[in-house]
Order: structure tokens, then C-alpha cells, then sequence
């Protein structure tokens, strides 16, 4: 019985990921009315304000060695107000797009490793994507830490 229960959570939470997923490609979008550029995603719209426009290609490391073509909008401080994966868009909109907005433009042709990206924009990536052994064991103890203090706890 316990096992038909686990069995029934996991492909419920899979089926959940697949639908929130297919519902997050149907609502994400950019659109630019009277000026104003609005990003609209699963968890609702909110307008941008950015200043500049940077290309840039990630070299996540490991062994599968993935990269990720970035198509960056930053703020006058160089924050990250979005970042959207170049290969996921249509790349005809988003240089019409580019052109409507008539923002400086820049691209980085040396590939970034996520820490160099995070540095150099500020809000691309998170803490986690730039330092993943870090991220990992920080998981890994706080798991064994809250595992522990229940166990204690129940003591």
C-alpha cells in the first residue's frame, strides 16, 4: 500500500511539472506597447525598465559541458531586469524587438563561466548556478542538520 502511495505522489508531481511547464511556455511573453516593455510569465506581469541590451554565451562546466546563449536586459546599474535563453525564442521577434527598443547593444564574444556572468551582471544568475559544489554540500548539511533536530526532536 505504501508503495502504491509513493508511486502515485511521484508521478502526480511529475505530471504537475509538465503541466506547469506547458502552461509557462503558453504565458511567457515580451511585448512592447507605447513604450513600455512587459514581461509576462507563470506568475504574472511586470514591466521593464532597461537601459542596455548584452548577448552572451554561458559555459556551465561539468562534464556536459552545456551552454547557454543569453539574451540579456539590464538596468542603468547593470542589474538583470530579464534574461532569456536565445535559443528558446523565436529569433526573428526578439531582433525586432531589439530594434523597436533601440537600446545599446553589446556582446560578449568570449563565453562566461556563471560566477564571471554573475559578477559582471548582477542578478543573472543565482547564487546556486554560479557556485553548484557549494550549493550542493550547503544542501546536503542543512538536510543532515533539519534530519538530526527532528530525530532529536522525536527523542
Amino acid at each position: 500500500m505504501t508503495r502504491a502511495i509513493v508511486i502515485g505522489v511521484g508521478l502526480t508531481a511529475v505530471a504537475g511539472l509538465f503541466a506547469a511547464f506547458s502552461i509557462s511556455r503558453r504565458r511567457t511573453k515580451l511585448t512592447l506597447v507605447d513604450g513600455v516593455l512587459t514581461f509576462t510569465g507563470l506568475v504574472g506581469e511586470r514591466v521593464l525598465c532597461p537601459a542596455r541590451i548584452v548577448t552572451v554565451e554561458v559555459a556551465w562546466g561539468g562534464p556536459s559541458r552545456r551552454r547557454s546563449r543569453l539574451w540579456l536586459l539590464l538596468n542603468t546599474d547593470g542589474h538583470a531586469v530579464a534574461s532569456l535563453n536565445r535559443d528558446a525564442w523565436d529569433r526573428p521577434q526578439l531582433e525586432g524587438l531589439e530594434r523597436r527598443l533601440d537600446l545599446p547593444t553589446k556582446d560578449i564574444p568570449a563565453p562566461q563561466s556563471p560566477a564571471e556572468l554573475r559578477e559582471a551582471c548582477p542578478g543573472v544568475i543565482p547564487w546556486w548556478g554560479a557556485h553548484p559544489y557549494r550549493a550542493t554540500l550547503l544542501a546536503i548539511f542543512l538536510i543532515c542538520a533539519v534530519t538530526l533536530a527532528v530525530e532529536r526532536l522525536a527523542w
